[in-house]
């Protein structure tokens, strides 16, 4: 869900579900496939809001941990699905801004607010084909939210949002998928119309 309503909607429709995605059930998770495969003790990599699920499966079952790594650490009481919602909406609104008070920006992208709306109405209904890789996939309203909200993460990206969609509403994808590459790791180019 990308919005506080469709999280609402969402916590509606999967409400008796709700009590199995939790950190101590993910870290009981852990411990589950530890078992199955046979390992006495596992090393923990947790990155972000996995060093929480690290440190709850060290919290639960440290007699099966041989070690662990923490790379970017999550405090515990840190609400990260919350957060990130609020974050995206917030950096999205902030893009929009600094784009509208700086000259050379309004002048790359005059309608900032209007093509990101325009663009993620048009992934949702109609996904636009695309390679990754030389691999067949489709750019559909997730993928590109979560490409939007990497770009905004990084300043070396960020400053280059406002024309790859300006770039996109006029047809001309290749700013938006040197994006995608960027991020993805692979060549992200148009599927080729048949």
């Amino acid at each position: 869900p990308q919005s506080i309503a469709a999280w609402a909607e969402c916590g509606t429709a999967n409400k008796g579900k709700l009590a199995h995605y939790s950190t101590t059930v993910a870290a009981h998770d852990i411990e589950a496939v530890r078992q199955i495969l046979g390992y006495e003790q596992i090393a923990l990599l947790g990155v972000s809001y996995g060093t929480t699920v690290a440190l709850e499966y060290l919290r639960q079952h440290s007699s099966h941990v041989k070690a662990v790594v923490l790379d970017g650490v999550a405090p515990p009481e840190l609400d990260i699905m919350g957060q990130s919602s609020s974050r995206f909406s917030m950096a999205v609104a902030k893009l929009i801004d600094d784009c509208s008070a700086d000259t050379t920006c309004k002048a790359i992208a005059p309608k900032l607010a209007a093509e990101l709306t325009a663009r993620r109405a048009a992934l949702k209904t109609s996904p636009r084909p695309i390679l990754i890789g030389g691999t067949s996939y489709a750019e559909d309203e997730a993928l590109f939210l979560q490409v939007l909200d990497a770009c905004l993460l990084h300043m070396q990206t960020r400053f280059k949002v406002p024309r790859a969609i300006h770039q996109a509403s006029l047809g001309n994808h290749k700013p938006w998928n040197a994006l995608m590459s960027a991020l993805i790791g692979q060549q992200v180019s148009d599927a080729p119309t048949p």
